[in-house]
């Protein structure tokens, strides 16, 4: 311990003696190491922001239909044979008592205002039941009978027309036996906003009271069944058990409907890794450099020390120690500013509001958190160590295998 703190003194005293060289890789690292953190939490900030607004207010974390409807989802078919809707909502309320499960009925839907026209997704649903397994999506309680006719809209359709709660839209939708049906003066209860492209921009909710009605549906009818687990790694056992036991039913898990949006970022993930890896290079240079300049300019002190008895490793523990001792200053400076960045952006977000308007088919919430993870601290704290260490190797092990001789010759 005595050698070591010796080592740590004289070497604090050596990285003092070129306070520019010194500067420069210091800096290296903090920039590397602040960087990483901070773009490794805004990665991680956009996956968890944009699964969690999948699953929280689009279709939990799993959807459960038989195979023919999910390969014709787009068109929203009502006509898809699926008997076994109610056995599928048993079975999953009795394998995972805490979960939520609850149906509800795709349908294509066309809305206006006498003037204008547009045609939506259209989703029957029970509002509490709804609301329960969607959090995201804040369906507003309605008075009085279950059937009258009202919807929730999405809150971007209404900006499109204008409306706001209690004004009435007409309102177009073929039933299950094929009839095309319309009501006037359907009554809007609440608007969504979720942040999720698809509902803000794209759909229409009934009641299911309504819905039966108007589209001319048994009770308890739905095209689809989605669940909600306590804990998600659920998702894929309870697909596996409702896949294998019922023959033509699919189960989509929320893994797989958030995985394009996974691979996306990984893409981002990818490029700022290169920016970062650029850096740290720079850093890494730098360390190498000053490591090998700080043995030139020593070169009669080191063959002193040498000569006086001083092992060679020890001289390489003192070499490797300066550019530690400079790295690792870098490196806590550079964790503390990338955890104040990443802890600000996850508090207060990074807003994206042109993005979303210039995109409005991605999804990309107005606002972005960002997602610190001790993952991350660690791997930063890890690789701007790493660096100052191991480019100071080399360095630190040519001065230590000088001959003391030549050495104290250096410069006469």
């Amino acid at each position: 311990m005595r050698e070591w703190l010796w080592l740590a003194r004289l070497a604090l005293r050596n990285a003092l003696r070129s306070p520019r060289r010194t500067f420069f890789t210091l800096f290296s690292v903090f920039l590397g190491v602040g960087l990483l953190v901070a773009s490794q939490s805004f990665v991680d900030g956009i996956e968890a922001t944009l699964v969690g607004i999948e699953v929280r207010n689009e279709s939990a974390h799993l959807r459960v239909a038989p195979a023919d409807w999910f390969s014709q989802e787009e068109y929203q078919p009502l006509d898809v044979p699926f008997e076994t809707r109610n056995t599928v909502r048993a079975q999953l309320r009795e394998r995972f008592p805490t979960a939520t499960v609850t149906g509800r009925t795709s349908f294509p839907a066309e809305v206006g205002d006498g003037r204008r026209n547009l045609r939506l997704r259209g989703l029957a649903v029970d509002p509490v039941a709804y609301a329960r397994l969607l959090p995201g999506v804040a369906l507003a309680p309605v008075e009085g009978p279950t059937d009258q006719a009202v919807v929730w809209l999405g809150a971007d359709v209404a900006n499109a027309f204008g409306w706001q709660v209690g004004d009435t839209l007409f309102l177009k939708a073929k039933s299950l036996r094929g009839t095309l049906n319309a009501l006037d003066q359907v009554r809007i209860v609440g608007l969504v906003a979720s942040g999720h492209p698809t509902v803000d921009n794209y759909t229409v909710f009934l009641p299911e009271g309504f819905a039966r009605a108007f589209l001319d549906l048994p009770e308890g009818f739905a095209t689809e069944v989605l669940a909600r687990f306590e804990d998600p790694e659920s998702a894929d056992a309870a697909a596996t058990e409702l896949e294998s036991g019922t023959p033509g039913l699919a189960a989509e898990t929320w893994r797989e409907r958030t995985r394009d949006f996974v691979e996306v970022n990984q893409i981002r993930r990818a490029a700022l890794n290169l920016v970062v890896g650029l850096i740290l290079l720079m850093a890494a240079a730098g360390v190498a450099n000053t490591a090998l300049m700080s043995a030139f300019e020593r070169t009669r002190e080191i063959g002193t020390l040498l000569s006086l008895g001083m092992p060679a490793k020890r001289v390489r523990r003192l070499l490797i120690l300066e550019s530690g001792l400079i790295g690792g200053v870098g490196t806590a400076l550079g964790l503390v500013v990338g955890t104040a960045i990443a802890l600000h952006f996850a508090r207060h977000g990074l807003r994206f509001e042109v993005l979303q308007q210039a995109e409005s088919v991605t999804l990309m919430p107005p606002i972005l958190y960002f997602e610190l993870r001790t993952s991350t601290l660690v791997v930063g704290a890890t690789l701007g160590l790493s660096v100052a260490v191991l480019a100071a190797a080399w360095p630190a092990l040519r001065a230590s295998r000088l001959s003391p001789i030549d050495a104290l010759r250096e410069n006469g």
